[in-house]
């Protein structure tokens, strides 16, 4: 669990970011090739977002390099994972904890599964 310091932490430099995005201009927003919107949402996930959706991905023998092939395909991923309101079950489940599977909870477990078949 996290102390109250680094809470405050984490939620000072996520508004720092938050600031930083919102002011950039419309050329450095192309520059970077996505939706501001997509960078606050991105902005806003769970921490360990990316960490959770390679685990997962790599239970339908996927890896980082597949994940990443594609960047509409990361992202539509990512943002889809970073606002998963399964994260317990998800996590008992890549611990081996769960009696469900991916497709009982995860909205990337398609998206994987139709990759790993294209793989």
């Amino acid at each position: 669990m996290k102390t109250l310091s680094a809470t405050i932490r984490d939620w000072m430099m996520r508004e720092r970011d938050r600031a930083y995005v919102a002011g950039l201009s419309r050329i450095d927003q192309e520059d970077l090739g996505m939706l501001r919107a997509d960078v606050f949402e991105l902005l806003d996930g769970r921490d360990d977002t990316r960490d959770r959706l390679l685990a997962m991905a790599a239970r339908f023998g996927l890896s980082a390099e597949d994940i990443d092939r594609d960047r509409q395909t990361c992202l539509d991923i990512s943002l889809a994972c970073g606002k998963c309101k399964s994260s317990g079950i998800c996590a008992r489940f890549l611990a081996g904890d769960s009696y469900v599977g991916p497709d009982d909870f995860c909205p990337n477990a398609s998206r994987y599964a139709e990759m790993a078949g294209a793989a």
